[in-house]
């Protein structure tokens, strides 16, 4: 009931218009067999929109450790528009927690409890305050990329010397939303594309 509570609340939090939804659990062999009866069972409490399809699959650490006839069913490599992605999120993180296992193992049990909290917490953190820069590099980098294999632009770097001007990032202009964060960043492209160094940009390798 606690995982069935959690898979509602996730998929019904501010998914207007969502139609297909990506379930990957450990054990979705098992847990999705009869998961729409014991939603029915307590209607009253939980609810999932009749309109989303719910695509179930494993993730690829646990899948090794299943029978063979779920790896055709259930693996994310048969799964259209999953994506190359592993399907795990804890399993990610044991290597790091290696870190503070020792002062925890000789700890109190409450004590031990709040230590890992901690460090958990304080991972989650750094990934949401970097999760910008994440998403942000590929963005610059495939632009700059668009634009680059663009002969126009190939012609008038070689005749003028400078990488790009306003008419290179023509298509970008017309094809981005008209905001500041939008303005931003073909703004860095530019300058990362003419070769000047501004913001982050610096730290790009192409």
């Amino acid at each position: 009931m606690n995982v069935d509570y959690s898979v509602c609340g996730g998929l019904n939090f501010n998914s207007y218009g969502l139609r297909e939804a990506l379930l990957i659990y450990d054990i979705n062999c098992q847990y999705l067999i009869n998961f729409y009866e014991r939603l029915h069972d307590a209607r009253y409490y939980l609810e999932l929109d009749q309109g989303v399809k719910l695509l179930g699959a494993i993730g690829k650490f646990h899948l090794a450790d299943h029978v063979d006839s779920c790896f055709s069913k259930w693996s994310l490599n048969f799964m259209k528009g999953a994506g190359h992605i592993d399907g795990e999120i804890m399993e990610t993180l044991w290597s790091g927690m290696n870190k503070v296992s020792g002062a925890a193992r000789s700890m109190s049990k409450s004590n031990r409890q709040e230590t890992l909290d901690d460090y958990m917490r304080d991972s989650n953190w750094k990934k949401t305050v970097g999760i910008g820069e994440l998403f942000f590099k590929p963005i610059v980098l495939l632009i700059y990329s668009c634009l680059s294999s663009n002969p126009a632009h190939q012609t008038q770097k070689k005749s003028t010397g400078v990488g790009f001007n306003k008419t290179s990032f023509r298509t970008v202009d017309k094809h981005m939303p008209s905001t500041k964060a939008s303005c931003r960043i073909v703004e860095i492209c530019r300058n990362f594309g003419n070769g000047r160094k501004g913001g982050k940009v610096k730290n790009f390798r192409h």
